[in-house]
């Protein structure tokens, strides 16, 4: 298989049967194909928390963040703990994010090798925005963990909870996000939200666009 760029896109292709690459392409093909399944991969892990419809234009953005950071990288290793900016703050759905519906900081901490995030109090219709006729938003946090080039090497783990939408204020908590992390691994917490509205005394859930936040 080909990995290439063309026009603002990624894309794949089946190889000739002769291939006349010029020596400086061959880095980026290979990035572009260490992006393309990592991003795979992540997707799979973060099924829980993923928009319902899947677009080519995601798989294009996280493949396309992916590889700009490895070619940024040049092969040199990150320092653990670094950031992987390709991902800080990555849409799932570029309609809007998490900080803009949900008025707090959501810090992710690692205690010794337990990731945990921290949830601050907050009063519900104080700090979440939502449609009219909400009653209640469910809140799905999941973690991913892998290795760069190693398939089987991954791990995952979702939280879910369920937030009344009232006055009524929300105590702070620390939860632990139980997922095994390999020496070297990407690690990426995504969060979404789910809104629950009721209408003619019906519930109706409508998800809310995604954003994710990562910590190595």
């Amino acid at each position: 298989m080909i990995y290439y760029e063309w026009n603002g896109g990624y894309y794949i292709r089946t190889v000739p049967e002769r291939v006349n690459q010029h020596p400086a392409s061959k880095p980026a093909s290979s990035n572009l194909a260490i992006a393309s399944n990592l991003g795979k991969r992540l997707r799979m892990l973060l099924q829980p928390v993923l928009p319902a419809k899947k677009t080519r234009d995601l798989q294009n953005r996280l493949a396309g963040g992916i590889m700009r950071w490895l070619n940024q990288q040049q092969g040199q290793p990150v320092s653990p703990g670094g950031e992987l900016t390709c991902l800080q703050h990555f849409l799932f759905n570029e309609a809007t994010s998490i900080s803009a519906r949900w008025k707090i900081k959501l810090p992710v901490n690692r205690s010794g090798n337990i990731l945990q995030l921290h949830l601050p109090a907050f009063v519900p219709k104080d700090c979440i925005s939502a449609p009219a006729h909400t009653t209640l938003v469910e809140c799905s946090i999941s973690a991913a963990a892998c290795l760069l080039q190693k398939d089987g090497a991954m791990s995952a783990y979702t939280y879910k909870m369920d937030i009344p939408y009232n006055a009524v204020g929300i105590a702070a908590q620390t939860i632990d996000l139980q997922v095994d992390i390999a020496v070297g691994s990407w690690v990426v917490v995504a969060v979404a939200l789910t809104y629950i509205t009721e209408k003619k005394g019906a519930l109706y859930p409508a998800k809310m666009p995604h954003l994710c936040r990562q910590k190595l």
